[in-house]
């Protein structure tokens, strides 16, 4: 942000209401320490993010205190005594703290806390104190460090249900026990991301899902192949049974996103078709992507969902560096919402889904490269 276009948003912020909005903003002055405890007193808007401070180990007297950022600095210790006087806290953000290895459990005086981003940082264990952050309504945990262990009922599927207020949990599931420890937990609103835990991923697995709106695939290098099967478990190993005979559905109602990045062995994703509300999908640097609906597997996945019209209420599409891709789907589709194709080098892919009529009718802009 220009300089000048920053002051002015400052003083147009403190000059709303100077009595209800104070506002304290040192955010890349590369300062290694917080502002002297005497500055916090009636701040309710506090950005240090993007400096050097290490240590946190004054206690600012600031109850009015509603939202601190911290991201991007360099902490490696929190004291106890940092949170002591913040009741008033509701969002806080540690996000790309590298140094942090442990939370402190003064985090228990943030009564009023609705908001706390850990992620990128190198936190390895959850404080039981968490226990006390009744209003927590959103926990970031994404691309963590080392992993992060959570103390045994703090946190499971089965506390999960009981915290009233969360209704969004962002963690990056990395394996298949993982992933098997969240599956119940049908109030949540998530987001799957970076799976690598085996060359296989039952898709299926995340059909009690209801809330489920996003799902990104980051990373996933030894991902060969998003199965649709429908499993039994209880047995020593799941066994795989046909699909029951009943009234096909679409599985994914609430799925409106999709991202896929960095999945070198992927070859189609045609377990898309299960998503019939789904808005957006992108797919960025999968060099074995062959197709994205493969003929022989939506065989086997248009018995789930009875009558068969892909992407219907697709409104963007973005391919980029998917050097193997040849096609999207063999036939034109009738994409009545679709307003952007963006096709980036994907040299071989010689052909759209899309035919003079739908093509006219919706005015679709493709972007790409001329010669492609």
């Amino acid at each position: 942000m220009h300089d000048v276009i920053r002051d002015m948003c400052l003083w147009i912020a403190c000059r709303l209401d100077a009595h209800k909005w104070k506002f304290l903003v040192q955010a890349g002055y590369q300062s290694s320490r917080i502002p002297e405890v005497g500055k916090w007193r009636g701040i309710r808007r506090m950005s240090l993010m993007q400096n050097k401070i290490e240590i946190l180990n004054e206690s600012p007297n600031c109850p009015d205190l509603q939202t601190l950022f911290l991201n991007q600095n360099q902490l490696k210790v929190i004291h106890n005594e940092f949170f002591q006087f913040m009741s008033g806290l509701k969002v806080l953000c540690f996000r790309a703290n590298r140094g942090i290895k442990e939370l402190s459990v003064g985090i228990s005086k943030l009564v009023s806390l609705e908001y706390i981003d850990l992620s990128y940082t190198g936190i390895r264990q959850l404080p039981a104190e968490l226990n006390a952050l009744e209003n927590l309504k959103c926990l970031k945990l994404e691309y963590l460090l080392d992993g992060i262990k959570i103390p045994r009922g703090l946190i499971s599927v089965e506390e999960m249900k009981s915290l009233d207020h969360l209704n969004e949990l962002s963690v990056s599931v990395t394996s298949d026990f993982a992933l098997e420890r969240i599956l119940s937990a049908e109030m949540l609103h998530i987001g799957l991301h970076t799976f690598k835990g085996s060359k296989q991923l039952n898709i299926l697995s995340l059909v009690n899902f209801k809330c489920l709106n996003y799902i990104q695939l980051s990373k996933c290098e030894r991902l060969e192949e998003v199965k649709t099967e429908w499993n039994i478990t209880g047995a020593r190993a799941p066994t795989q049974i046909q699909i029951p005979v009943i009234e096909p559905q679409p599985c994914f109602q609430s799925l409106v996103k999709v991202y896929i990045s960095g999945c070198s062995r992927l070859r189609e994703i045609t377990w898309l078709i299960l998503a019939p509300n789904l808005r957006h999908f992108i797919v960025i640097d999968c060099h074995k992507m062959e197709e994205i609906i493969n003929e022989v597997k939506l065989k086997q996945v248009a018995g789930m969902v009875g009558s068969l019209s892909p992407f219907a209420k697709l409104k963007s599409l973005y391919l980029q560096y998917l050097p193997g891709l040849k096609s999207i789907y063999r036939n034109a589709l009738p994409l009545p919402y679709m307003k952007d194709i963006h096709v980036y080098a994907c040299p071989k892919l010689k052909r759209l889904p899309l035919n003079s009529n739908n093509a006219r009718r919706n005015e679709i802009r493709i972007h790409g490269k001329e010669r492609w």
